[in-house]
């Protein structure tokens, strides 16, 4: 326990200093004394994300949220990461639709957890990509009532209102992005905030919320318990 720790302080001093490669060694070594060390799991999955590791970064997010299920960070980093990595990797129609669902609850839980503009904005953005439009402009609404001075929120909702994409499919609205990327705009990954401890229970979140999210969560458990769909 304390060499993970160890470990863990170590890769997350290096992921301050910009050395993601770095961190990803300690935080590995961490994982080795002890697998299910979620801030290790958190930082591996951030430091990969920032080298662009989506794949890698996506199975960190799941390691770290086996034991802090609770974790909103964690649910939003993975919902950026499965994001980022349907963006970037060739995969099945079946297997894209699985992956987007598995960002969709991740990200809804991680806003019943945290209402932060970020997780809302990132949740519109997976939900026009799965050909949900009202939803999303309900969830960017919702990104700038917690934050009305959030620009990612307000570029996309002023960016789909004015091409009135009112029912893009997931190929299309696909294409337009590779067209012209910059009509999708997306909060970041919570680099900073992945780099401190996380704790295994959080018992300051309500319960209302604690439910919701175990709900979804359960629902991200049959997610991957179907296969194939979700395997890299």
């Amino acid at each position: 326990m304390a060499m993970a720790d160890a470990n863990f302080e170590r890769g997350r001093a290096l992921g301050l200093q910009g050395d993601s490669e770095g961190a990803i060694a300690a935080f590995k070594k961490a994982l080795q004394d002890e697998p299910e060390h979620a801030s290790a799991n958190l930082g591996l999955g951030i430091a990969c994300m920032e080298l662009e590791r989506t794949k890698d970064a996506v199975n960190a997010f799941r390691a770290s949220l086996k034991t802090a299920p609770h974790n909103p960070a964690t649910l939003y980093n993975l919902g950026v990461a499965l994001d980022q990595h349907t963006q970037k990797s060739k995969v099945s129609e079946k297997k894209l639709k699985a992956m987007l669902l598995e960002a969709e609850y991740a990200l809804t839980a991680a806003c019943a957890l945290d209402p932060c503009a970020d997780s809302s904005c990132q949740l519109g953005v997976v939900l026009l990509r799965l050909g949900k439009p009202r939803q999303a402009v309900e969830a960017f609404e919702k990104a700038l009532a917690a934050d009305p001075q959030h620009a990612t929120a307000t570029e996309n909702l002023r960016t789909f209102e004015a091409a009135h994409m009112t029912g893009p499919s997931t190929e299309a609205l696909d294409a337009a992005i590779a067209a012209e990327p910059q009509k999708v705009f997306r909060p970041p990954p919570r680099v900073v905030e992945a780099w401190s401890d996380v704790p295994v229970e959080q018992e300051e979140h309500p319960v209302s919320s604690l439910s919701e999210a175990a709900n979804l969560g359960q629902k991200l458990d049959e997610l991957l318990a179907t296969g194939d769909d979700l395997e890299f």
